[in-house]
């Protein structure tokens, strides 16, 4: 092995061993809390000042569950989701298929790059007379168009004229104009806060996401892996990954970066 591999070596395993320790230490932090630098390797934030009281202790004899819950801590309690997810992330080592792989991480499965590529085109930026949001394009009953959140687009006239805009992995940027008039269903936002509108036509090559009310949900539990595809910003699509904190239906609580402008962005888990 050459010096210079070798001191990469030596550098992996000194940030790795760093990462474990804070993840030993009761302080919590959250995904937004962590720098990258160029390496592939992620740390913790540094804090100042020791824990606070909001921080759940573990009694003495209690024994920590496999998500790195005490044995008596509530199922949804975010803190403790949000370090099981990042110890999960940085194992040394995991077998396929078990809650710590690196492959899926917990409640997640392994999907092929033609259904993440099919999920992450059907994503599209929102552009109105006076705002920038977020839609997914969506199958529902028959009816193909895109679902958004109602305060980006209030009513039908702000739909009106609105441009979705799709950057898509083989027919690069497809655009298409809403079409309020054929229809539009809507939830305010202080209910559901969603808006479903049609397309003017179809955006070619961009398959709509079939949502079928007769299949049950695929759900999703404190601690496990959402991302969301977004255009942060009325920015180029990205996509930001992080622990779902807290369930409570019809609402779920995560722990994902997001910003003005991601709106009406889908949440994924296992890109369903």
């Amino acid at each position: 092995m050459s010096k210079q591999a070798n001191r990469k070596k030596l550098r992996e395993e000194e940030i790795s061993k760093k990462f474990r320790d804070a993840l030993s230490k009761d302080v919590p932090f959250l995904p937004k809390d962590v720098h990258c630098g160029p390496m592939p390797s992620c740390l913790p934030a540094p804090r100042d000042g020791p824990a606070t009281d909001a921080q759940p202790k573990a009694q003495a004899g209690k024994t920590p569950s496999d998500d790195g819950r005490p044995a008596d801590a509530p199922a949804t309690e975010s803190t403790y989701s949000s370090k099981a997810f990042w110890a999960r992330l940085t194992k040394p080592t995991a077998a396929p298929g078990t809650s710590a792989s690196l492959e899926t991480g917990r409640g997640n499965r392994v999907v092929s790059r033609a259904l993440r590529d099919a999920r992450e085109d059907a994503v599209c930026k929102l552009v109105s007379r006076d705002r920038v949001g977020c839609g997914l394009l969506i199958e529902l009953r028959g009816r193909v168009g895109i679902l958004t959140n109602n305060h980006i687009l209030p009513t039908p006239a702000a739909a009106d004229g609105a441009l979705a805009v799709f950057e898509t992995a083989s027919m690069g940027v497809v655009e298409t104009s809403l079409a309020p008039q054929r229809f539009f269903l809507a939830s305010a936002p202080t209910a559901l806060d969603y808006a479903f509108v049609a397309c003017l036509q179809k955006p070619p090559g961009v398959v709509p996401v079939l949502l079928d009310p007769r299949r049950p949900p695929a759900g999703a539990g404190a601690g496990d892996t959402v991302l969301i595809v977004q255009h942060a910003a009325g920015g180029d699509k990205g996509v930001a990954i992080g622990p779902v904190a807290r369930v409570h239906p019809p609402y779920m609580d995560y722990q994902v970066d997001t910003e003005a402008g991601s709106s009406g962005s889908p949440v994924f888990k296992d890109y369903e």
